[in-house]
């Protein structure tokens, strides 16, 4: 199948958004840098590629993304500015805020171990903004380190293409390794679900790795086979934070952790008061 073309710099993608740069490409969605000529000032356009003008489940899902992120106000999630029709093929474009840091998987495998510190702030963070999401009725259901942006001092979450209401879902849906057991079994999905992705992101942020060995196949779930380590004997990881993780990666969702648990041990391990101190 050929790929449908990628717009150029200069390319007006829909009224009043001109494109910048293309950013990325995934199986279903295009990502661009576009200039905002109402804002004078840059955003992010995230749309269905051209051949899946067609397809109503993306279509749909996108509209969903849009609708939800303009009805929350966490400094945690990115903002969504309003939802426009491309031109041709019409479809939704969302247009999202500018946000100019690294992603979390870049600094995991690009820079130097984050301090336990740094890790603790990052919890606070993910916990604060997936808490928030929580209390509005929605699950995030794909909270990994690329979907997760330093920008200034603060983490953010970006892509709730996934997030729904909590209860079971019609199919399978996330990224693989950073599924929780249930997630992968498509049993019910509860707040544990991220719960444990939160849990399996501090995880990394510590070791700088993933805890799973090379996959055999695609559909391969290391978590339905083996536990993450413990980091109780982990040098350099105090004993409270490697409490709390393992608890937060518990297979069984009923013995797993919850976010306040985890949210009130971070919070009796940060070195000041979050509501004083609020950047990384």
């Amino acid at each position: 199948m050929v790929e449908s073309a990628i717009l150029a710099p200069g390319e007006w993608i829909a009224d009043g958004y001109e494109v910048v740069a293309h950013m990325s490409r995934g199986r279903r969605i295009d990502v661009y840098d576009v200039w905002s000529h109402a804002r004078a000032a840059r955003s992010v356009f995230k749309t269905p590629k051209p051949d899946e003008a067609d397809n109503a489940s993306t279509v749909r899902g996108l509209i969903a993304e849009g609708r939800l992120l303009r009805r929350l106000t966490h400094p945690g999630i990115v903002r969504c500015y309003e939802t426009v029709t491309t031109f041709h093929p019409p479809r939704p474009g969302l247009v999202l805020e500018t946000l100019t840091g690294a992603t979390l998987s870049h600094l995991i495998d690009e820079c130097d171990p984050m301090s336990t510190d740094d890790v603790l702030w990052l919890g606070l963070h993910l916990s604060s903004a997936v808490g928030y999401l929580h209390s509005q009725g929605m699950l995030h259901l794909d909270v990994k380190p690329s979907n997760i942006i330093a920008e200034n001092g603060r983490a953010k979450l970006i892509d709730l293409g996934l997030a729904r209401r909590p209860g079971r879902s019609a199919r399978i849906a996330g990224t693989r390794e950073y599924m929780a057991p249930e997630q992968a079994r498509g049993e019910d999905l509860t707040s544990a679900v991220d719960v444990w992705a939160v849990g399996l992101v501090l995880y990394e942020s510590i070791v700088q790795k993933s805890p799973w060995p090379p996959p055999p196949h695609d559909d391969y779930h290391p978590q339905l086979e083996m536990r993450v380590p413990s980091l109780l004997e982990r040098e350099g990881v105090p004993e409270p934070l490697a409490r709390i993780l393992d608890r937060s990666l518990d297979p069984d969702p009923e013995l797993r952790a919850t976010l306040s648990d985890l949210r009130a041990a971070l919070i009796e391990l940060a070195p000041v008061d979050p509501k004083t101190h609020t950047t990384i």
